[in-house]
């Protein structure tokens, strides 16, 4: 008898269980329709950050293979290539949910075209050690004397620094545009590299230096305005032409 009454406790236990996961995941899905059906307004409408914003959040509310297709979407419209890329993998490694044969070869068409529109930046080194290569502030990796560092980007502004565990230290800022190839030389031969000391480099500096300045004030007196919205557009650069459009296919995986 207490057999049976253990038993049937095991089975309610177990059904109330089955019960409230099943709620959960239908309450996620829920969410998760809502979310996506918001993104694809958002995204008729060209607001694609938002669009952005609210796969994001669908995906990590309830991991679809068709909302992370849709978000792989949106951010290869708005230029993020990398994260484009990375959610294509997923998709194609079954990280979602495992594709069928046709959206496989749809997945594998759009990996290819993201990865064609990354640029590349080559990293060219010489010096005396290895040197650590850090890319808007995160390390990208190292690169020996006389060897050659290659990344891939998204397209956009980029600040690059190249340092040497000596204290060398070069930085530079690039603008890179899909599909390009950059290679830049960095020389670093020791501590006394990581800024200009010299005084007859500086000498040489200070008439070019006065006429920028010259010139920075007459532009900045009658084209503040212009300047201001200049600014903001290159922190925020439009994707290429070739991305525009591509949105399309938002909801139909």
């Amino acid at each position: 008898m207490r057999f049976r009454i253990f038993i049937s406790h095991c089975l309610l236990v177990a059904t109330v269980g089955v019960c409230g996961n099943a709620k959960v995941l239908a309450q996620n899905d829920c969410e998760s329709c809502s979310l996506d059906e918001r993104a694809r307004i958002a995204t008729v409408r060209g607001r694609l950050l938002d669009a952005d914003r609210l796969l994001s959040r669908s995906l990590a509310v309830r991991p679809r293979a068709s909302t992370a297709y849709n978000l792989a979407l949106v951010k290869q419209s708005r230029g993020e290539l990398l994260a484009a890329r990375g959610l294509f993998q997923a998709l194609l490694a079954g990280e979602y949910e495992p594709l069928p044969e046709n959206r496989r070869i749809l997945v594998r068409a759009r990996l290819t075209e993201v990865t064609a529109e990354l640029p590349a930046l080559v990293v060219s080194f010489t010096g005396n050690t290895q040197a650590t290569v850090r890319i808007d502030g995160r390390a990208s990796g190292g690169v020996f004397p006389g060897e050659r560092l290659t990344l891939r980007l998204d397209p956009g502004a980029h600040s690059v620094h190249v340092s040497t565990p000596d204290g060398g230290l070069r930085e530079m800022s690039i603008r890179l545009s899909a599909r390009e190839r950059r290679t830049v030389s960095v020389s670093i031969e020791g501590p006394s590299d990581s800024s200009p000391s010299s005084d007859t480099a500086s000498n040489r500096r200070r008439p070019r230096r006065i006429a920028l300045l010259v010139a920075a004030g007459v532009l900045l007196a009658g084209a503040t305005a212009t300047l201001v919205l200049t600014l903001r557009r290159d922190e925020f650069p439009a994707p290429p032409d070739s991305f525009v459009g591509s949105v399309g296919a938002l909801a139909s995986f």
